[in-house]
């Protein structure tokens, strides 16, 4: 008998992934010839991976998509595909968008779409980066002057005292008229003859089980790994970023994908 394969899965910890994924992380369903091995990591550690080839499927910036397209086939299940409302720039004071020039302005990651979207809306800006969710803590702490938020901190920024100069999302949506593609799951294209249709199809099942919404150990498992524990924080997280282009990205979705790509190449 011929051993079943391993296919290594890597996502994030933030609300809208382990809800897509939370369903296969409790056992409740899995694939018919394959098991799938989860870890959930940081969105730029996972950008790192991706570019090493480490896991079979990952969860990317849809940034850094054009360069893993050669290797990595882009998945129809699980985007996060936004009209126009994405990545905040979130100040301790309020600040201009020429005030970034010279102010300690800090990044989620080099290789997030959020790192991304800053560079094209603040080019004359010096971004440094921290770990996304040590970005709040260290605005609150006076650690730096401005910061890339790309968690549910989006949601409860203003009861910790902060402000935001710019929903990154809507400049983008204004400015080109497409969806922010913000993140994807890709595979490894030599997988994705045998696997892919059936992850993308127990993906879809795992949504549809997270939707009837009564499972107390999914919410609970959503909850240890979220940032804000505030169960309407965690809804309306979710709300923003599950929507229908996770369920199916589509052409629109898939040409919001390449488009951010196509731009941030015009602009190397």
């Amino acid at each position: 008998m011929n051993a079943r394969r391993r296919l290594s899965f890597g996502l994030t910890p933030c609300p809208n992934d382990t809800y897509f994924a939370g369903a296969v992380a409790l056992g409740r369903i899995a694939l018919a010839d394959a098991d799938l091995a989860l870890t959930l990591e940081d969105i730029e550690a996972l950008n790192e991976a991706a570019l090493a080839r480490r896991y079979d499927i990952v969860k990317v910036s849809c940034a850094l998509f054009g360069e893993l397209r050669e290797d990595y086939a882009l998945l129809d299940v699980g985007a996060a595909v936004a009209e126009d409302y994405g990545p905040l720039i979130l100040t301790r004071a309020p600040l201009r968008r020429t005030d970034l020039a010279h102010v300690r302005l800090v990044g989620p990651g080099t290789r997030t779409t959020g790192a991304a979207l800053c560079r094209l809306y603040a080019p004359a800006a010096r971004l440094s980066h921290r770990r996304y969710d040590d970005i709040m803590p260290g605005l609150t702490r006076g650690d730096f002057d401005a910061g890339v938020v790309i968690h549910e901190g989006r949601l409860t920024y203003a009861a910790q005292g902060l402000h935001c100069l710019v929903d990154l999302g809507a400049w983008w949506h204004a400015t080109t008229g497409l969806p922010v593609a913000l993140g994807c799951y890709v595979m490894k294209r030599e997988l994705y003859a045998t696997y892919g249709r059936a992850f993308e199809a127990l993906m879809r099942e795992s949504l549809r089980l997270a939707a009837v919404g009564n499972d107390a150990a999914l919410k609970a498992y959503i909850r240890q790994h979220a940032q804000e524990m505030d169960e309407t924080v965690l809804r309306d997280y979710i709300g923003l970023y599950v929507n229908a282009r996770t369920h199916s990205l589509g052409p629109h979705g898939r040409a919001a994908v390449y488009a951010l790509g196509e731009r941030l190449r015009a602009v190397a």
